[in-house]
């Protein structure tokens, strides 16, 4: 009896709770997540690295996908309004960087970035893009008046993604 009634407070509490979601593809159409670059496969991947790591990322995983390509994955921590702090919200930021030679010497650089609430990535919509390298991801269930709700949308991370496949571009397009 005490058994079910300790199962019972669980479920109920757990009822209170509501699914967080957010990716920068929810913010950028498809064609804005990726950009074709005149070099090497290896060439892009080192400068993603230099690039992501000035930005505070860092490499956490490479993983080959389909059709050649390789999935680099990049984490960190992100600044947090001192409204939030007051809160002890830590938050970050994680990158799925999807490297894959196309035509001849050109390679084609696919981004996608999600919020992290501490150390974990939250799931978004768009976590089927990465079903080639069986990435799964679990629910972040938080209050429903949990004070970084706002701020674990995607759009940070939609910013980061912009500016990074910008700054590819300008540097590799010749």
């Amino acid at each position: 009896m005490l058994r079910l009634l300790c199962v019972a407070v669980v479920l109920s509490g757990c009822s209170n709770l509501i699914v967080v979601r957010g990716s920068s593809n929810d913010f950028l159409k498809r064609k804005a997540t990726s950009v074709v670059l005149n070099a090497p496969q290896k060439v892009v991947q080192e400068r993603l690295d230099e690039m992501f790591e000035r930005k505070g990322f860092r490499p956490y995983s490479s993983t080959p996908g389909e059709n050649g390509s390789q999935v680099l994955i990049y984490r960190g921590s992100r600044r947090v309004p001192r409204e939030a702090q007051a809160y002890g919200i830590e938050l970050g930021s994680w990158f799925a960087a999807r490297v894959a030679t196309v035509e001849g010497n050109q390679t084609e650089v696919t981004l996608m970035g999600k919020p992290m609430v501490g150390a974990v990535e939250i799931c978004s919509e768009h976590d089927n893009l990465l079903n080639d390298i069986k990435y799964v991801c679990s629910d972040t269930k938080v209050p429903p008046d949990w004070a970084g709700k706002n701020l674990v949308s995607g759009r940070d991370e939609t910013e980061v993604v912009s500016g990074v496949l910008s700054d590819l571009y300008e540097r590799l397009k010749h």
